[in-house]
């Protein structure tokens, strides 16, 4: 089975008001029976910020890649092998599309369906409780 990594977005993408986050990560392993093996996340915000939120929310990531700005995510989304990318701004999916991984938009933050298709996001989901089913009909 080939490893699983996914890149994602922190603000307002990963790390949200609405609750199921961590609900998401244990039934997208859950459903899809392959376990996110790498899970990373790529933010503007200072790595050392960026890691409190994630204890404060008890989520793990494999690692935190901060101070990292548009363009620049893409060469820490090649990096680390992702093959997707989860992000709420059409500066993440350019970013995917750099890196030559799968953009998946999520509008939770501040662009819309049609700016995040328009930016190259593969597919565009309402809420991240949609991801499990989402990667449970794409192949690897």
């Amino acid at each position: 089975m080939t490893a699983l990594t996914i890149g994602f977005d922190l603000d307002m993408t990963l790390i949200d008001s609405r609750p199921g986050i961590k609900a998401v990560y244990d039934e997208l392993a859950h459903q899809t029976g392959v376990p996110i093996d790498s899970a990373l996340v790529i933010t503007a915000k200072k790595a050392a910020l960026a890691q409190l939120h994630l204890d404060h929310l008890g989520l793990k990531a494999d690692s935190v890649h901060g101070h990292v700005w548009r363009l620049a995510k893409a060469e820490v989304l090649t990096e680390r092998g992702a093959q997707f990318y989860v992000g709420d701004h059409v500066h993440d999916m350019d970013a995917a599309i750099a890196a030559k991984v799968r953009g998946i938009g999520v509008t939770t933050g501040p662009s819309t369906t049609a700016e995040l298709q328009d930016h190259g996001a593969e597919v565009v989901l309402d809420s991240l409780l949609e991801l499990p089913e989402l990667l449970e009909k794409v192949s690897f």
